[in-house]
């Protein structure tokens, strides 16, 4: 609400997987880069832009950049796994273990009620308010939210305050497993960083438990 009191203020997101139509709910990571491109493009043919990602979107648009014309503009990248760090969830994905990583990931997916691949959002919130480091640990061990022994609800009441805002929706799975392969695995983005023709600005918090300075 801020920054839409003196900008124009477009935001880009997906919808739940499990409420569209099957060929609908197959979202990869080159259809995200695709569609984040599409959406550059659009809003910066005839004024400056300035571009926000956050978190696991930055490595996707990082990539969507590629070949466009960034004279006007400008990219700020949010608490951004861009590479190793202690803590945090990148240095999960090391050459050994990144492969179990990803099959561990592909047994918490589940079939939604119109056939689509999906995490559920319970896992994802479960593993959020597990705490530092949750999400990958959990993906890590090919289980389910009940076996861990985590609550949503228990780890909600406590701090609910604080997550008032917290959309632990559906994802696809084919979204996820591309996603944990091109930007933790392969870094595809890391290649092409130093080029960049932009400002970017680099924000973490000191005291981010999952995505800590270090690794943006």
């Amino acid at each position: 609400k801020p920054m839409s009191i003196s900008r124009d203020v477009h935001i880009l997101d997906w919808a739940d997987p499990a409420g569209l139509r099957k060929a609908e709910a197959d979202y990869g990571h080159q259809k995200q880069v695709n569609l984040i491109r599409d959406a550059i493009k659009r809003l910066s043919a005839n004024s400056k832009l300035h571009v926000v990602a956050i978190c696991q979107a930055a490595a996707p648009t990082l990539l969507a950049l590629d070949g466009l014309d960034t004279k006007n503009m400008t990219l700020t990248l949010l608490a951004a796994p861009l590479v190793d760090g202690p803590g945090g969830i990148s240095h999960l994905f090391d050459p050994d273990n990144a492969e179990e990583t990803l099959r561990s990931a592909e047994a918490l997916v589940t079939l939604s009620g119109n056939g689509s691949r999906i995490l559920p959002g319970a896992i994802q919130l479960a593993a959020i308010m597990h705490g530092s480091g949750g999400a990958m640990r959990l993906l890590s061990s090919a289980t389910t939210v009940e076996a861990m022994g985590i609550s949503p609800a228990r780890y909600l009441g406590a701090k609910a305050r604080r997550l008032a805002l917290l959309d632990a929706r559906n994802i696809p799975a084919r979204l996820l497993l591309e996603n944990l392969k091109a930007n933790f695995i392969e870094r595809r983005h890391l290649a092409s960083l130093p080029n960049r023709n932009l400002p970017i600005h680099l924000v973490a918090g000191a005291d981010d438990q999952v995505v800590p300075a270090s690794q943006t």
